[in-house]
């Protein structure tokens, strides 16, 4: 290969080359499938309305359904997923019946839900258990 044509095979890859280098894209955090239906159902409940977050609760639960008044938003503070379920610790900004703000800590327990038809519509299998105030 003569100086010429070495010349111009070496622009033709400097050309490919990128002018800048991208660092490589950091994966998004996995979110354990619990985790997940503690998320759903708390923006369920402050972007749709309480209501509606009731599809997330266990059908052996659904008299322990908990509601809120005028939530805003929330903040999972601390949480443990395992195979069979989580508990997590949310504070939530809301309101009493009253119109007051108030923010308070809940404990959310999750866990498999026992009805298969049921709980293949629900995120991963998993349901809101049992919320009480922390």
């Amino acid at each position: 290969m003569n100086k010429t044509a070495l010349l111009a095979s070496l622009a033709l890859c400097l050309a490919n080359i990128p002018s800048t280098y991208a660092a490589p894209k950091k994966p998004a955090p996995r979110v354990s499938p619990p985790t997940v239906v503690v998320q759903k159902y708390f923006n369920t409940i402050i972007n749709d309305d309480n209501y509606a977050g009731d599809k997330y609760w266990c059908s052996s639960s659904k008299d322990l359904v908990s509601r809120f008044f005028a939530p805003t938003r929330y903040r999972i503070i601390s949480g443990s997923a395992y195979k069979t379920g989580g508990s997590y610790t949310v504070q939530l900004h809301s309101s009493n019946k009253g119109g007051q703000p108030i923010v308070a800590r809940w404990s959310v327990y999750v866990q498999k839900e026992k009805n298969a038809t049921r709980a293949q519509g629900l995120p991963y299998g998993y349901c809101i258990a049992l919320i009480s105030e922390s």
